[in-house]
């Protein structure tokens, strides 16, 4: 056994030999709780060995648990989250968010992970892949390719916001060629019914909504939250004519535009506008609204080349690198007449 030895369960062999090393370090000099110390071992932990072995002559572990769990679900609560699990309302929830539901909706308190072998017994939830052995390497999504232009792909996802008395979040779209927040709305429930009314009027806003009439193929991008993967929601971008590409699971990497903004949004100290005093709903609104304008109009991006998202979306980022390229090539060109000026005037006074 190597490292501390704290709440690591020992054998009756081990401890009889921890108090005989003791013991043998005591005759020469050094003090039980010295020795206790190096060995990273309560020394109270050996006093309870030596009384227990003074009691029964026994250094085993006599201790015993309870034979039923102070905190096991009954039958009843095990019958409630089958029947909200066969519910088709909750059919589109992973485990984790259905113990949320069941929280809110008072029917069921128990975590994510009971939740999950509850389901799991009773046959209502797939067998996941073996987290051992070689696994099938799944290729990034070709986002970049596909957005080469504006509005040719929207990503889309949502992040949570603490008020302090209650969850709310955020549901935000953004175009991943010019890194614009397209729009965005605050809301207490996150559905694909929020996110469908989010994408219907996103459309309607910026004339994509008829697909004959947009100068590009328009595109989805998200990860695969139950949101972006029921069927309401496939459904609808199928009517809209809207493919629907996905980020590879577990890798956020690939949706690394959405990562960068949930960041700038909630610690960038350069917006001022204090993201950490929301308290409410109204005040997340409040917040946003001043920020889509620092984020969009102010804020320069080094992925899009040190613009704004706005200049990007507009088609302006060429005449702004156009213009800084012939301003360094002028200050260039002028700081190296000026040193060999500067170089032929030192020399003279040498000479």
């Amino acid at each position: 056994m190597t490292g501390e030895i704290k709440a690591q369960k020992i054998s009756a062999n081990l401890k009889k030999e921890i108090m005989e090393f003791i013991s043998e370090m005591n005759m020469e000099g050094i003090s039980k709780e010295r020795v206790c110390e190096i060995l990273m071992l309560s020394s109270r932990r050996v006093r309870r060995w030596k009384r227990s072995f003074s009691e029964t002559g026994s250094l085993e572990d006599l201790r015993k648990g309870p034979s039923i769990p102070r905190n096991k679900l009954n039958s009843g609560e095990i019958q409630e989250i089958a029947a909200m699990a066969a519910d088709q309302k909750y059919s589109d929830l992973s485990h984790r968010e259905l113990s949320i539901r069941a929280q809110d909706e008072k029917r069921v308190f128990a975590s994510k992970s009971t939740f999950y072998r509850v389901l799991k017994a009773l046959g209502l939830i797939g067998k996941q892949e073996s987290r051992t052995g070689e696994k099938k390497k799944v290729p990034a999504p070709k986002i970049k390719d596909i957005a080469n232009a504006p509005n040719r792909v929207w990503s889309w996802d949502f992040t949570y916001v603490w008020t302090g008395g209650e969850w709310i979040y955020l549901l935000c779209i953004l175009d991943v060629y010019s890194r614009r927040l397209m729009s965005w709305v605050v809301t207490r429930s996150m559905t694909d019914d929020v996110a469908i009314d989010l994408w219907e009027d996103t459309l309607h806003h910026y004339g994509q909504a008829n697909p004959a009439e947009r100068p590009v193929p328009l595109w989805s991008f998200s990860d695969h939250g139950s949101q972006m993967t029921s069927n309401d929601t496939k459904k609808f971008f199928k009517g809209m004519k809207i493919p629907l590409v996905y980020a590879r699971y577990k890798v956020p990497e690939d949706n690394a535009i959405h990562e960068s903004f949930h960041k700038t949004l909630k610690h960038d100290k350069t917006t001022g506008y204090y993201y950490w005093k929301v308290a409410s709903v109204e005040d997340l609104i409040a917040y946003m609204k001043k920020f889509e304008v620092f984020y969009n109009s102010i804020k320069t991006h080094s992925g899009i080349g040190d613009v704004t998202p706005d200049q990007m979306h507009k088609g302006l980022a060429n005449v702004i690198w156009k213009k800084r390229r012939a301003g360094w090539k002028k200050a260039i060109k002028e700081r190296e007449e000026n040193n060999r000026k500067e170089n032929l005037e030192k020399e003279k006074k040498a000479a």
